[in-house]
């Protein structure tokens, strides 16, 4: 049985890790800042966002461009796939969902 050369088993894994984070990264640029509840077909618009300012985690409300809060956590000490989420945005459409979000980034 031949043996794979270690070149090209790093290779394929840097290819992996760069799909990954691409379908990562497309699948949080598809999100959208509204949300249509199946029991009552009503449309939910964000009212808060999870995004980068100035390099660090912060907390916005609908689309203004200044955070109401800016938290202590640099989005470059994530690990690289929760990066791009950041930078991308979270939406979250009530404080108690914004909250859970800055707990799950922030803690």
């Amino acid at each position: 049985m031949k043996r794979k050369n270690p070149l090209v088993l790093k290779a394929i894994k840097y290819i992996e890790v760069f799909v990954l984070a691409l379908s990562l990264s497309a699948f949080a640029s598809d999100r959208t800042a509204t949300e249509i509840t199946p029991e009552n077909h009503t449309v939910i618009t964000a009212q808060y966002r999870l995004s980068e300012y100035d390099g660090r985690i912060a907390a916005f409300e609908n689309d203004s461009s200044m955070p109401f809060e800016v938290f202590d956590v640099y989005v470059s000490s994530l690990p690289y796939n929760e990066q791009v989420i950041i930078r991308n945005g979270l939406t979250a459409s009530t404080k108690a969902q914004l909250q859970q979000l800055i707990e799950d980034y922030t803690s």
